[in-house]
């Protein structure tokens, strides 16, 4: 059984986004929505359930990453949540637009910082692996040609 390497910034930083998409929910999900019309609400629900699959892809390949030791970049698993994660995130913010509700500033809020996550989590990647590179740490390792994303130890 492969060992466990858990970076604490990382995990807390999923976690409070997790807790922060189910916040959310629950705030929708105890308003009243007799103001709002129901085209509105309709957006305002498949904005949030768009936010909800961005971050259930995030925590997916964190938890994938840090069980397994790391994964191959461009690997098939990996592409397919960055491309749905892309996706749902731009239509968050879609959604945001059109839909009605207190929700829409939060969906908001988590669908820019996904889209933003996604389009430059790849260069934020690897200068946070040069940043633990350089301390020591290593934060990428090559085997048999490929270069694997590791935690921390």
């Amino acid at each position: 059984m492969p060992r466990v390497h858990i970076d604490w910034f990382w995990l807390l930083f999923f976690l409070s986004l997790a807790g922060y998409v189910i916040w959310t929910w629950v705030s929708f999900l105890k308003s009243s929505h007799e103001g709002n019309s129901r085209w509105g609400t309709t957006f305002a629900i498949a904005g949030l359930c768009c936010a909800s699959i961005s971050t259930v892809l995030d925590e997916f390949l964190y938890i994938h990453a840090t069980l397994t030791g790391g994964y191959p970049f461009y690997h098939p698993v990996e592409l397919f949540c960055i491309r749905l994660g892309m996706l749902t995130a731009v239509l968050g913010i879609v959604s945001t637009v059109v839909g009605t509700g207190r929700v829409r500033l939060h969906v908001a809020i988590i669908s820019i910082f996904k889209f933003i996550w996604r389009t430059f989590g790849a260069t934020f990647l690897s200068l946070w692996a040069s940043l633990r590179a350089s301390l020591g740490n290593g934060g990428f390792q090559e085997k048999d040609g490929v270069w694997l994303a590791r935690a921390s130890r």
